[in-house]
Formats: structure tokens, C-alpha cells, sequence
């Protein structure tokens, strides 16, 4: 009966079946849109993905066997009052070959990892340190040193780590599975 008892309500059931169907139909039309970025300087164009083996290059990474490949890369950032001071970047394939750009600023002195073994930002006069490069991994320092008053100090540090695990997904035949997710979820009839 209806709330108001005046009639036999007629509800639609809901089996388990019917959430199962849609979430097999919801993952089939995922999986086959095509996704692109658009926008930017050119917009309504497409942008074009760069090579893999440009990506190889500039990330790092390491080979896992069975085409599982992981790569990641870390970068450093560090801003005085807004200012982008120095950046240092760090790939796992390429671990000799860290790089650090200096960028000028007004106030902030940036030592970069060449002349000290470590990345020193001196903000302020008077700042001293010791020569670190003896340490037992100075490329992993970052210094900052700061004698002014009311300074925005910000260091930001970010890891991108990518993986390859498409060749993971063909074993365990991902395609054979969403097939019978769908066949389970419809039933038969």
C-alpha cells in the first residue's frame, strides 16, 4: 500500500543484478572513450604525445621484466616572497646528471649544488655555512637560510612516479573479465 493507503503501490524492484549491469555498462563506455587534452595556446587543436622514448629519457625509471616499467623523478622548488629562487631536479636513471637552476632574486642568495655538495638559499646578510660536502648525501640537501624579518618561505618538493602496468592488466585478461562482469550482471532471461 502507498503512504496514504488509498492504492497497492507498484515499486520497482531492485535486484542485486541491476547495480552490477550498470557498473559493467558504466566501465564498457569508460573504456572506450577516447580521451584528449585539448585547449591551450592553439585551442580546438590537439596536442601531440611526445615519444616513449623521450619520456625514457627525461624521467628515468627501471625495468621491472614482463613490460612492468617504473619510473619517477623528484623535483625542488624554493620561493622567497613569491620569487622562484632555485629548482633542483633528480631522475632515477639519470642520478649523476641532477640538475639546479638558479633563478636571480633581490635579496636571496642561492648556492647551487656544484659549488657547495648541497643546495644552500641564503636570504638576508650575514648567513653562514659550513662546507657540507662530505656529507654522506649531500645532493638530497636543501638549505635555506633566512636573517630577514616578515619573509614568505616557501619550499615545495614533488614526486612523479609513473607505471607501465598495461602488460599486468592483458594478463590477467581484463577484456575476458568485464565480458563475464556484463554476462553475470544481465543473467539470463
Amino acid at each position: 500500500m502507498c503512504p496514504d493507503r488509498c492504492r497497492p503501490c507498484i515499486t520497482p524492484r531492485i535486484t542485486p543484478r541491476i547495480p552490477a549491469l550498470w557498473f559493467a555498462l558504466l566501465a564498457a563506455g569508460l573504456a572506450s572513450t577516447d580521451i584528449h587534452a585539448t585547449g591551450g595556446a592553439h585551442d580546438g587543436e590537439y596536442w601531440t604525445p611526445l615519444p616513449d622514448e623521450r619520456l625514457a629519457d627525461m624521467r628515468g625509471g627501471f625495468d621491472l621484466g614482463n613490460g612492468l616499467k617504473v619510473s619517477f623523478g623528484i623535483e625542488r622548488a624554493v620561493y622567497v616572497n613569491g620569487a622562484l629562487v632555485t629548482t633542483t631536479s633528480l631522475n632515477v636513471g639519470a642520478l649523476a646528471a641532477a640538475t639546479s637552476g638558479v633563478a636571480p632574486s633581490q635579496n636571496a642568495v642561492a648556492h647551487s649544488i656544484d659549488s657547495i655538495g648541497a643546495n644552500i638559499i641564503q636570504n638576508g646578510k650575514a648567513n653562514l655555512v659550513q662546507d657540507i660536502a662530505g656529507a654522506s648525501n649531500p645532493i638530497a640537501a636543501t638549505v635555506i637560510q633566512n636573517t630577514m624579518d616578515n619573509q614568505a618561505i616557501r619550499s615545495v618538493t614533488v614526486v612523479n612516479a609513473t607505471v607501465n602496468s598495461l602488460q599486468i592488466l592483458k594478463s590477467l585478461n581484463f577484456g575476458g573479465a568485464l565480458r563475464d562482469a556484463i554476462g553475470a550482471g544481465i543473467g539470463p532471461r
